[in-house]
């Protein structure tokens, strides 16, 4: 996901759940989201919970690299957008 938007990428992830969610004969959406979110969890998300750099994803396990920018807040705008899709993986 090196460099890909994840303003525009999240949504779309959000919204295979939600096609699942309205005909869960769709399980191939439910997969897609499933993931998504592991990869977003396991590769690229911070321990204050953002995942992207200036509102793009990094490369794979690079976290320690960018942590300079942790603390100035581009890191975590993308967490916000994320929890609807964890929410309804998990509740």
């Amino acid at each position: 996901m090196n460099n890909v938007h994840a303003n525009t990428t999240i949504p779309k992830f959000i919204g295979a759940l939600a096609r699942y969610e309205a005909d869960n004969s769709q399980v191939r959406y439910l997969d897609y989201a499933k993931a998504f979110w592991d990869m977003v969890i396991d590769k690229h998300t911070y321990v204050t919970g953002g995942n992207s750099e200036n509102e793009h994803f990094g490369e794979d396990y690079v976290l320690d690299k960018e942590r300079a920018m942790v603390f100035t807040g581009h890191l975590r705008h993308n967490d916000i957008e994320s929890r609807p899709n964890g929410r309804d993986l998990f509740v």
